[in-house]
């Protein structure tokens, strides 16, 4: 295995870490890329600040459940314009 081949899946798991906040283990994102039938893989949430700060959030304009930096009461308002 080359080590490009080797931290491939390391890589990989750190840039998903940066998105959701959760640290999945590459070795099960290996098995999970080679596996004829993909299965569930198990993570674990970092901390709650790593997943309410994870980017997909700010992607998608939304925020985690249960979580919002906003002002009480901001779901009876129009959302904001994306910009």
């Amino acid at each position: 295995m080359t080590c490009a081949a080797a931290i491939k899946f390391l890589a990989r798991s750190i840039v998903t870490l940066w998105y959701l906040g959760s640290w999945y283990e590459p070795k099960d994102l290996k098995k999970q890329a080679t596996a004829a039938k993909p299965d569930r893989i198990s993570s674990e949430v970092v901390s709650p600040n790593a997943y309410t700060q994870g980017l997909v959030w700010q992607i998608a304009g939304a925020h985690p459940m249960g979580y919002s930096n906003l002002q009480f009461g901001y779901w009876s308002r129009n959302p904001p314009r994306s910009q």
